[in-house]
């Protein structure tokens, strides 16, 4: 069965956000599509409670990233989208408390 973007969230968001590679006719550009990847482009506050974990710090908070959201590693820049701290993660009272960077990955290490 062929699934459309629209049939799950992710689906619609990894849709929006694609970009239009050489070679791949009829892909639309991210600013095409509705302005979804303009809001994937927006840091969010995330709230996640995990109390019952055993958790009581955030150990840190790190993301592979670029303000470019089209840069990517290459032979000829081959250090540009590298692991970064990113500060402000917080576990208050067993909720998890971050502002995700949007694009591309993120990782909080809790203990």
């Amino acid at each position: 069965m062929t699934r459309t973007p629209s049939e799950s969230a992710w689906g619609a968001w990894a849709w929006a956000t694609r970009r239009t590679a050489p070679g791949r006719p009829g892909q639309k550009a991210a600013e095409e599509c509705g302005g979804l990847a303009a809001q994937a482009a927006r840091a969010l506050p995330l709230d996640v409670v995990l109390r019952g974990f055993g958790l009581d710090r955030v150990v840190e908070h790190g993301a592979l990233a670029d303000p470019d959201p089209e840069a990517c590693n290459t032979l000829a820049e081959p250090g540009r989208v590298v692991p970064h701290e990113v500060p402000g993660a917080e576990l208050v009272d067993g909720a998890l408390k971050v502002v995700p960077e949007p694009l591309p990955g993120n990782v909080v290490r809790l203990a």
